[in-house]
């Protein structure tokens, strides 16, 4: 089995996190970590004493001709040149949610990747649930009327996520995982309408994202959804609510993004919890799909991770304008 050597671009919690599924899985080898952060940088280091550090991604990507892969846990907005410098050296990528936070930077980055056909995922963990397909081919069978999606949670405690021009806002940064899951079970979006509120929270230095929002959403094939945004909690008394009901002609399911989901019809309920372990699957899959050169064998390539960031960005437009956008 060929060995895939890894790099990590973030080392920050998430990059952490992502670092522990990696070194789980046979035949990978975590060989360089590249953040600004020098104390985060030597921390994570030590985890792999044998890696290479690097103070930023273009050295790492100069000095490592033997990277077969790249680990992306950076703000949205510091990505900078590092998809199209991986893409023009051959080197698969692994990119956190959202990919980043203008279209413009999006397409660049992927005509870059297309012209050099590089592996991509993108961390839309939840596709790779196994619960979800179940959802989806029930939906292939059943009529779907009233669909809502929930998001609704504190504020994260980082600076830049409460500025809308490096996080791209809650619907962007945060709310991203119910705007993709619904693309995966309904197909693309044809319009959206997104209002919103300030004000929940205590005024925050350069704060400029909306506390809760909701939008309306017409699908392409004719479905209709709500989506509740919030980002006001206080969690040490309330309890958060992400996921989505769907309620259909002869049962409801309530799915809970890290808890379970819920089968209810006029027999009982059937409920089937699980553990969000589907970041390791989504992880799994791109090792083996760089091993494979396979690009089927994901569920969130960065083409599809566009059309997920054009969704959201959709809804900060109507929010911005009040007006309808369709896409």
């Amino acid at each position: 089995m060929k060995t895939i050597k890894v790099g990590m671009v973030g080392c920050e919690n998430f990059g952490n996190f992502h670092l522990t599924n990696l070194l789980s899985i046979p035949g990978v080898e975590v060989v360089a970590f590249a953040t600004g952060n020098r104390e985060k940088l030597l921390a994570t280091g030590k985890r792999v004493p044998s890696a290479r550090l690097y103070p930023d991604h273009k050295e790492m990507l100069e000095q490592e001709p033997e990277l077969d892969a790249i680990v992306v846990s950076i703000t949205p907005y510091r990505h900078g040149d590092l998809e199209v410098m991986a893409a023009k050296r051959g080197v698969a990528l692994y990119i956190e949610k959202p990919i980043c936070v203008t279209m413009e930077e999006a397409e660049r980055n992927l005509a870059a990747i297309e012209q050099a056909g590089i592996i991509t995922s993108v961390g839309y963990q939840g596709r790779y649930n196994g619960e979800i397909d179940k959802v989806k081919k029930i939906l292939e069978n059943h009529t779907a009327g009233l669909v809502v999606g929930k998001w609704i949670y504190s504020v994260p405690d980082l600076p830049w996520w409460r500025t809308r021009a490096k996080s791209g806002g809650q619907l962007v940064e945060q709310c991203t995982h119910v705007f993709d899951l619904f693309r995966y079970l309904f197909g693309e979006p044809a319009s959206i309408y997104t209002v919103g509120c300030k004000g929940l929270n205590p005024p925050q230095p350069e704060a400029d994202t909306e506390d809760c929002s909701y939008s309306t959403v017409a699908f392409k094939n004719g479905q209709m959804a709500a989506i509740l945004a919030g980002c006001y909690l206080d969690t040490t008394k309330a309890v958060g609510d992400i996921g989505f009901d769907i309620y259909l002609e002869d049962s409801k399911i309530e799915y809970g993004f890290f808890t379970g989901v819920k089968y209810i019809d006029q027999s009982g309920t059937r409920e089937v919890p699980f553990e969000p372990v589907y970041h390791k699957l989504a992880m799994e899959a791109f090792v083996s799909a760089v091993r494979d050169h396979d690009q089927s064998q994901i569920k969130s390539s960065y083409a599809d991770a566009v059309k997920t960031l054009a969704f959201t960005l959709a809804a900060n437009r109507s929010l911005e304008t009040g007006t309808l956008v369709q896409l």
